[in-house]
């Protein structure tokens, strides 16, 4: 609809005056209201389209932050289902393949020893038992190609070695001496024979040796029994899949870390953010305190930054922070408590963090902030007590990948186990899990000490020994510790920052 509103004409005396019955003036004042009345219309159905076109862009920006949420998770369950599963890598990528413009990358190396390294040096096998074997020459070969007499042989040899492994079973065959009394005082005692050896099954076949095996082969490098017998087999020992039976516990509530350290239980745990923790009844109680991990905290921001790649500068940000976090803390316990190089260091620790949690504050409360950012700082902020106990405690660690490490080849060899829905045959497997866990801690060779407490064990009649404090790796004497201790020396921590 168009039209053309047109003004009043002024009265002048050129200007013809009708009268206030004339016709054109009532039309002319009919479409003047009929016109104000369509603008006013108009002008309410444009606020309503304003509104809804308000409303539609607000919908519109939810709408696509939903899909930049939803794109992001996708990326990053991708990244979980099919990325590196290790955090592991070169000490020189600080940022889990997250590009960092800012880290020079290095040439690519060749493969192999680089120019100038000194290399590690031949390994030391002093310690292992030396088989000899002597190597004739031929008698054709003693002969003279001229005259035909042979060779004399001299007294030095030229030697050589190679590391051979050897393994083999056998029967043990244990002949015990009968003896026949040379006297008549007793006549119980006509004939004498020597006693049996101890078994570990009193009625069972299986010796020592083969227990010790199965339960480090399985437990210790956990695989699978299948294989183990199958090994076995190409050694000509033929054993049933039932010799080995284990147990698991069902739950993974407050309760299970509640029975296992007790009413009584007292100190720091290095934890995960698990809620299981968090409702133990020793914490809410105030005995025990949680050190929350700072490694978890990391993977939050590196999770960021791989699920929404336009969030890859903010993400690079906050691992900058707490890769300088780690190496401030790493420098602070190089020093010896209490001294003056531990309180410079410890200050600038200390200021590193305030202005950590002043950086995570004031991003909060930016209403601009994406969600992502927002609901991983609402987390460092609610966990932050427990994350900044190792601040006031030294001994506390930043992260507990140690633990994490330990328990990762269970974990990962659960299935060898029989699964982990299966009750039966996890209880066993974690009575071992901690022997052997807490031998490699005291850095104890898990099969001599495996051999020496089943030896034990059979002299006791098939029992368990009464008194196993002796056992105890804290109990052992120093010479105990250097019979049963581990040659292979525990690699170095590896920097998580």
């Amino acid at each position: 609809m168009s039209a053309t509103l047109l003004d009043f004409l002024s009265e002048t005396p050129e200007t013809f005056v009708p009268c206030a019955n004339c016709p054109a003036l009532q039309r002319l004042e009919r479409e003047l209201r009929e016109l104000r009345r369509e603008v006013s219309e108009l002008r309410c159905e444009v606020g309503y389209w304003k509104s809804r076109h308000a409303d539609a862009l607000k919908r519109n920006e939810q709408l696509t932050e939903e899909l930049r949420q939803a794109q992001g998770h996708i990326r990053t369950l991708q990244d979980k289902l099919f990325g590196r599963k290790s955090e592991k890598s070169a000490r020189s990528d600080r940022t889990n393949d997250l590009f960092d413009p800012e880290q020079v990358t290095a040439a690519a190396k060749k493969r192999g020893a680089q120019p100038g390294h000194a290399g590690h040096g031949r390994r030391d096998y002093s310690h292992l038992p030396v088989k000899e074997e002597f190597v004739p020459l031929p008698e054709e070969a003693l002969a003279c190609p001229h005259c035909g007499k042979l060779a004399a042989m001299m007294s030095a040899t030229e030697d050589s070695e190679l590391l051979e492994i050897e393994v083999r079973a056998h029967r043990r065959r244990i002949r015990r001496r009968r003896y026949r009394a040379s006297c008549d005082c007793d006549r119980s005692r006509r004939t004498l024979t020597a006693p049996p050896p101890p078994k570990l099954i009193p009625k069972g076949n299986d010796g020592i040796s083969i227990w010790t095996h199965v339960l480090v082969d399985k437990y210790s490098s956990y695989r699978p029994t299948e294989r183990l017998l199958g090994q076995l087999e190409q050694y000509d020992l033929d054993l049933p899949a039932g010799t080995v039976i284990y147990l698991l516990d069902s739950s993974r509530s407050h309760e299970v870390p509640e029975a296992h350290f007790g009413p009584e239980a007292a100190g720091v745990l290095e934890v995960d953010r698990y809620s299981g923790y968090k409702a133990m009844a020793q914490v809410k109680a105030g005995l025990i305190v949680l050190a929350f991990c700072w490694a978890h905290v990391r993977r939050d921001f590196v999770g960021v930054g791989k699920g929404w790649p336009e969030l890859v500068p903010w993400a690079l940000q906050w691992l900058r922070r707490l890769r300088q976090l780690y190496g401030l803390n790493r420098e602070r316990l190089q020093d010896a408590l209490g001294s003056s190089e531990f309180q410079q260091r410890d200050a600038l620790l200390r200021q590193a963090v305030g202005a950590l949690r002043v950086q995570a504050v004031g991003e909060l409360s930016d209403p601009k902030l994406r969600q992502p950012c927002r609901k991983v700082l609402e987390s460092l902020q609610e966990h932050w007590t427990g994350l900044t106990r190792f601040v006031d405690e030294p001994r506390i660690p930043m992260d507990n990948n140690a633990s994490e490490r330990a328990g990762r080849g269970p974990a990962v060899a659960r299935k060898n186990f029989y699964g982990s829905g299966s009750l039966w045959s996890g209880r066993l497997a974690a009575t071992m899990f901690s022997p052997l866990a807490t031998l490699a801690h005291w850095k104890l060779n898990p099969r001599l000490w495996l051999t020496w407490y089943l030896e034990s064990c059979a002299a006791a009649g098939g029992k368990a020994p009464e008194d196993i404090e002796p056992f105890l790796p804290w109990n052992l004497s120093e010479e105990r510790r250097l019979t049963l201790a581990a040659r292979a020396t525990a690699p170095g921590a590896h920097d998580t920052s």
